[in-house]
């Protein structure tokens, strides 16, 4: 019945699906959600998140993707098998970590939908689905529920695809094995002109040439090369998709067939969507650049003098050097609103090294035979940009180190000068238009006074606040200007 039923319904996920536009920010694909990268910052309880680049209350050696500050003080399940879902740790002193409640998206986001943990409990003719766990699976009607992942129970009467289907699906009926497709629309996350992930399954751009230039065949054509496609896919007509790349079959990456007789197919050059930060610690393997030369001459990666730290090193006897050394470009990546700085250690002798974009040049580096830190404001006048670090020969024969590269800091607004995220709503001026204490969460601003006087600034003459111990209260005393005590007691911490 089975093999007979497939055969009629094959087409109903194509028509009926559709696509859906999810708002990501607010659901999960998978149970874990180790994919979220939403804005989430509340727990289940209600408490308020820590920041991922802050140990206050709580210390953690959790270093995320992109790095800590681009996460804020989000929900994120870093490391799968560790958490059920989301979480975070609190901003309450008494309470370290919470989950979040980061609801299921209500799509599917490959082909088959095989992921799908979604609450559709209907299939596509309006049947009530059964409960998973209601029917006997040593049945040979019912012998594809052993494939479900976890607890059967779990599953309730969603629909779901444990065998790698045509689309997610469930059983209608206790006896029998009656069962049938469900509508799961497709995750249409946008149609941005970059891929998302790695083989570009939600790409719906306007991209419609291939890696040599060639045009791409109309999807509901079938001239001049014959193929399955024609029907649809991904919940859309064929004719929706014009003749755009895309990826129906879970390929390697977007691709299409080409109006080139001798050529059936060719993949699609679409780039990957820019992010906003950088990070690059060489020693950590998780670096992202290219070599934009093929001289004799390169960079390569070596043990640093007394450090077990790797770093991108060149050197070159200049008596040999032909045409110029190669130089380094970083992923295209988008500005933050304020702009964005790049830091990093260096070190050299003999060779010079310009920090610039294709449009604009930010810095140029001399010798340093100590390591030296530095960070590089890049004011936000384009959309995206590309770093390009160009080395340039000073004396015959040279070094140019680089250890550890970021692009994460916070720019101030008004001259885009670059200050540590640390520094940023840490009740302290340090950008001249003090837009770094602007707009700042009332939770990040954490003063107890039981160490010092938090920075706290005072006028030169009149009444002066000092720190107290107070015997009636776990807390402080103070005075105010009218030379009044007051207390202040660990409640109030958050709301100064």
């Amino acid at each position: 019945m089975r093999t007979l039923l497939l055969s009629i319904l094959l087409m109903y996920p194509i028509h009926e699906s559709g696509t859906s536009e999810v708002d990501f920010s607010k659901c999960k694909l998978t149970s874990e959600g180790l994919d979220y990268r939403g804005n989430v910052s509340t727990t289940v309880s209600g408490r308020t998140c820590q920041r991922w680049d802050e140990q206050y209350p709580w210390n953690h050696n959790y270093n995320l993707i992109g790095g800590n500050s681009e996460h804020e003080n989000y929900c994120r399940n870093p490391i799968a098998g560790e958490q059920p879902t989301p979480w975070c740790y609190t901003s309450d002193e008494n309470v370290a970590k919470e989950l979040c409640d980061i609801p299921i998206c209500e799509c599917r986001d490959t082909q088959n939908g095989e992921a799908y943990i979604g609450n559709t409990s209907h299939t596509l003719d309006g049947s009530q689905c059964v409960r998973w766990d209601s029917v006997n699976e040593s049945d040979s009607d019912y012998l594809n529920v052993k494939y479900l992942k976890g607890s059967k129970s779990a599953h309730g009467n969603f629909c779901r695809n444990p065998n790698n289907d045509t689309a997610p699906w469930c059983y209608t009926a206790t006896v029998g094995g009656t069962w049938n497709y469900c509508n799961i629309p497709f995750c249409k996350r946008s149609s941005s002109e970059c891929l998302r992930n790695p083989n570009g399954f939600d790409y719906f751009g306007t991209e419609n040439k291939t890696v040599d230039n060639i045009e791409c065949q109309c999807w509901d054509t079938v001239e001049p090369h014959r193929h399955n496609f024609s029907m649809g896919f991904m919940g859309l007509s064929a004719s929706e998709h014009e003749n755009y790349c895309r990826n129906p079959n879970d390929d390697l990456m977007p691709w299409c067939y080409t109006i080139n007789s001798t050529i059936r197919f060719q993949y699609c050059n679409i780039p990957n969507c820019p992010e906003h930060s950088y990070s690059c610690v060489f020693s950590k393997e998780n670096c992202s650049f290219e070599q934009l030369s093929n001289n004799a001459t390169e960079w390569v990666l070596e043990t640093a003098e007394e450090q077990t730290t790797l770093v991108l090193t060149i050197t070159e006897n200049m008596t040999s050097l032909q045409n110029v050394l190669p130089s380094l470009r970083l992923p295209k990546l988008r500005f933050t609103k304020t702009g964005s700085c790049l830091q990093m250690n260096y070190r050299s002798h003999g060779i010079g090294l310009t920090v610039r974009t294709d449009k604009k040049n930010f810095t140029s580096l001399s010798g340093s035979e100590e390591w030296k830190f530095i960070k590089v404001n890049i004011d936000n006048s384009e959309d995206t940009y590309q770093i390009i670090m160009t080395p340039t020969p000073i004396t015959s024969s040279g070094v140019f180190a680089i250890k550890d590269i970021y692009i994460n800091c916070f720019a101030c607004l008004n001259d885009g000068s670059c200050i540590e995220n640390g520094k940023f709503c840490d009740m302290i001026m340090d950008c001249l238009d003090n837009s770094d204490e602007e707009n700042c969460e009332v939770e990040r601003l954490k003063c107890d006074f039981e160490n010092d006087m938090c920075n706290w600034k005072f006028p030169e003459h009149g009444v002066k606040w000092n720190q107290h111990q107070s015997a009636e209260i776990d807390g402080y005393l103070g005075y105010n200007a009218q030379g009044k005590s007051i207390r202040h007691n660990r409640d109030w911490k958050n709301k100064l």
